[in-house]
């Protein structure tokens, strides 16, 4: 991802598969990310993997994704900001 650029529909579906996450296809329109383990999941309106990330998107992951320990708040706010460090890192596994 480059600096200071919000990140696409496609870097969000990537960052939830490199967190455990199966990105599937939903009802008609919908892409659905269930993680197995815990049985947690995203439901996304289906579009162009190119278009921005949407605001509300960024807000139910940031609620999410750290509330239920998938990754830390500082881990998150690196992948919607990599410019905080010099090179950002993928995602950590996930804890066993």
């Amino acid at each position: 991802m480059v600096e200071n650029r919000w990140p696409t529909f496609g870097e969000v579906l990537e960052y939830l598969r490199a967190l455990g996450f199966a990105v599937g296809t939903g009802k008609p329109g919908y892409i659905v990310a269930k993680h197995p383990e815990d049985e947690s999941w995203f439901v996304f309106r289906e579009r162009d993997l190119n278009s921005p990330a949407r605001a509300t998107e960024r807000v139910n992951m940031k609620v999410q994704l750290p509330g239920r320990g998938f990754v830390t708040d500082e881990e998150y706010a690196l992948f919607w900001n990599p410019s905080m460090q010099p090179a950002c890192p993928p995602p950590p596994a996930m804890p066993q």
